[in-house]
């Protein structure tokens, strides 16, 4: 949600956000980059959901905990994914909003497939979804993004990204790589 609010900050700042149509626009991509997101958590899950269930904290999770059926979940992510669609179709730049939505659903679907098993690019990933955020706030209002705000954005999340690995323990599981997985990294 953090990014949702650098985009309507950054449009504030172009004193863009008081227009009617950019507001709209604005609000439209920030509720169509939500909801692509909720839709990459319930996939993650989905995918986590065996290995969930021996889990003393993740159990409780509702598809790890049979609250929710995996088929009900995987319709819900499609719902979530076409209204995000629905949504990036009234933005002011229509065809940048749906590559930017695109490259995140792709980038969440590889997340939860397989990049958050993997050192650094787990982080990499997820600092890329952020950035991938920013470009879409920028689409939304028609606007350019200043090779600042790119890196400010990346690097912000990436450090961010590497401090909640660290405190979630993955970290400490990283560290333990065998050498033949230091020499894959």
């Amino acid at each position: 949600m953090d990014q949702e609010w650098i985009r309507i900050h950054a449009s504030c700042l172009q004193r863009k956000l008081f227009v009617r149509e950019e507001f709209t626009s604005v609000a439209a991509m920030c509720l169509a980059f939500c909801l692509t997101s909720s839709a990459g958590y319930i996939l993650n899950d989905y995918m986590d959901m065996e290995q969930d269930k021996a889990h003393p904290l993740k159990r409780s999770r509702p598809l790890a905990s049979g609250q929710i059926s995996p088929g009900s979940a995987l319709i819900l992510t499609i719902v979530l994914l076409a209204a995000a669609g629905l949504l990036a179709s009234i933005i002011k730049s229509p065809v940048h909003g749906y590559a930017y939505l695109a490259g995140y659903i792709v980038l969440q679907v590889f997340y939860s497939i397989t990049l958050k098993h993997l050192v650094i690019l787990d982080v990499l990933t997820i600092s890329t979804g952020f950035l991938l955020r920013v470009l879409g706030g920028a689409a939304a209002m028609g606007s350019p993004v200043s090779a600042g705000l790119i890196l400010c954005t990346f690097s912000v999340r990436f450090s961010c990204s590497r401090k909640t690995s660290s405190r979630s323990g993955d970290a400490q599981r990283r560290c333990q790589l065998s050498p033949a997985g230091a020499r894959k990294l």
